[in-house]
């Protein structure tokens, strides 16, 4: 897996080469609703995720509606994204 962040002329971009895979339903701690990946304070960000996936392994939870559901990926306080 191979992570690459440049900086152009101030606007951020990540940019996913590979394969990010979450725990399954049965590896998240049974008493935390956790983040995978959380991008925060963040402004003018691009994701480019053409060279990569992320596996969050979503249907094991739609069954449990009263599981505490981890977030794959949290955009907290990120403005401007693309």
């Amino acid at each position: 897996m191979k992570f690459i962040f440049k900086i152009i002329w101030l606007q951020y971009i990540l940019q996913l080469q590979g394969k990010i895979v979450a725990p399954t339903k049965d590896q998240w701690p049974k008493d935390s609703a956790s983040n995978l990946i959380l991008i925060s304070n963040v402004s003018s960000l691009s994701i480019d995720g053409s060279g990569g996936s992320i596996e969050g392994y979503g249907s094991s939870w739609w069954k449990c509606i009263s599981c505490g559901r981890p977030t794959v990926c949290l955009f907290y306080l990120t403005f401007f994204f693309s």
